[in-house]
């Protein structure tokens, strides 16, 4: 999640003035669902330090709210985060795309 947010971002499709202020934790599946992640803990009490704002997967919650004075976004997609009214108001829905099928990369 953290590349495609990356990615977006550099190409002009995230206009977000809070990016630089949110950790973003997970695994971004190609469907467009956030997939959990090991590591959260340690990950939360550097969040904390850095931005005091995280957006993680749901299942990857209860972990990161062990840490105070961290607020967490627990999202179950990518669109789902975008489109929510209690996030940061990070990217518009339609710059958030989900693939139905899985494309190749490369054709041959």
């Amino acid at each position: 999640m953290p590349i495609a947010a990356g990615v977006l971002g550099v190409s002009g499709q995230l206009k977000c003035n809070l990016l630089g202020r949110l950790e973003l934790l997970g695994e971004l599946a190609l469907s467009g669902d956030l997939r959990p992640v090991t590591g959260v803990l340690p990950a939360a009490l550097a969040a904390r330090e850095r931005a005091g704002r995280l957006i993680l997967p749901r299942e990857n919650a209860n972990e990161a709210a062990l840490v105070n004075a961290l607020t967490i976004f627990p999202r179950n997609t990518c669109r789902k985060s975008a489109n929510s009214s209690t996030a940061p108001p990070c990217c518009p829905p339609s710059s958030v795309r989900t693939w139905r099928r899985p494309r190749p990369s490369i054709r041959i």
